[in-house]
């Protein structure tokens, strides 16, 4: 600081130099120095300061804003790559039509640890759409053999008036603007089949028209204490693909225990440190086995339930398929 106090400059009104420590700087902008009050007061009021004060502070501002901005997309742009080992999973996701889907970025554990989600409103819609396509199929199926049945039990005297006013019922599918309409023979509609639903069987790995990914980072505070929180939303996430990072001096940080002869001595290339300013590796690893061991329960816990919520995903898709199918197969008999 001292040396910094005593860096030769100008004055910015009168141009008289001196050291850096005899200046005053402008409150405002933060840009212009002074010698004095004089030459503050004779800037601003006779030399053009009071418009290049503000024009430098909105100047500020943006590049401040700009620099928050370049932080924010580089550090997104680090998650995404970290986020890449999920996209499998994710894909598994959005290929049942899911809307919402998540991944959690968590930069407060080493290594980074990555979840997927979902919206469980969307999955148990899900669930609904598929229960509510078999009952229609099921009741429709029934409707027909009760027609049939009744068709076969009228006597031959006036079967042909009777067969006249009895139909059997219909199901049409009709396809419009990227879905399917269920449709009873009165006109009707049932409900609605996703095309993507029809589709997944074909192309499970698709991502076309997949939805944007909401990418969480969880980030430590500067004191350790706090969690803070990021969110980004990537439209691109689909078509990134992961980086890896080669770090050829991955060994000058290198931290080796001497084997003999320097005995309690920390050896780190570049130079030495006594025990005192290095906490021995006997001495730490105990509390570094003990994060490690929390860390690596909660990853498990964590893992365990991302793999239950895909294990019900597979299971729902395989129903949806089959309940397709049916649908198809109902909607040909009647055809």
């Amino acid at each position: 600081m001292q040396a910094l106090d005593s860096t030769p400059m100008a004055c910015d009104n009168c141009f008289r130099f001196d050291e850096r420590a005899n200046f005053k700087k402008c409150a405002g902008c933060g840009m212009a120095h002074y010698c004095s009050k004089d030459c503050q007061s004779r800037a601003w009021k006779e030399n053009g300061h009071r418009i290049e004060c503000s024009s430098l502070k909105v100047k500020q501002a943006k590049s401040s804003r700009r620099k928050r901005n370049d932080e924010k997309y580089f550090l997104a742009r680090v998650a995404v790559n970290d986020a890449q080992q999920k996209k499998e999973r994710l894909k598994q996701m959005t290929s049942i039509g899911l809307e919402y889907v998540s991944v959690t970025v968590d930069y407060t554990e080493f290594p980074p640890r990555c979840t997927v989600d979902c919206d469980m409103d969307d999955l148990r819609s899900f669930i609904d759409g598929s229960c509510r396509m078999m009952d229609a199929t099921k009741k429709f199926l029934r409707r027909r053999e009760e027609v049939r049945r009744e068709q076969s039990e009228l006597p031959l005297e006036g079967a042909s008036d009777s067969l006249a006013k009895t139909h059997l019922p219909t199901l049409n599918l009709i396809h419009e603007g990227g879905n399917f309409d269920y449709v009873d023979p009165d006109g009707a509609r049932i409900l609605r089949i996703r095309l993507v639903d029809y589709k997944v069987e074909e192309d499970a790995r698709s991502t076309y028209g997949a939805p944007p990914v909401d990418l969480i980072i969880r980030l430590p505070s500067e004191d350790g204490t706090l969690v803070q929180t990021e969110h980004f939303l990537i439209e691109d996430f689909w078509e990134l693909v992961h980086i890896k990072f080669d770090d050829s001096d991955a060994d000058s940080e290198f931290v080796q225990e001497e084997p003999e002869g320097g005995r309690g001595v920390v050896s780190v290339r570049g130079g030495t440190s006594s025990p005192q300013a290095v906490e021995s590796p006997q001495g730490s690893s105990l509390k570094v086995s003990r994060r490690e061991l929390a860390a690596k329960k909660g990853a498990d816990v964590v893992g365990l339930m991302e793999d239950e919520l895909l294990d019900i995903i597979k299971e729902l898709q395989s129903t949806r398929n089959s309940a397709i199918k049916a649908v198809l197969g109902a909607a040909m008999l009647s055809s």
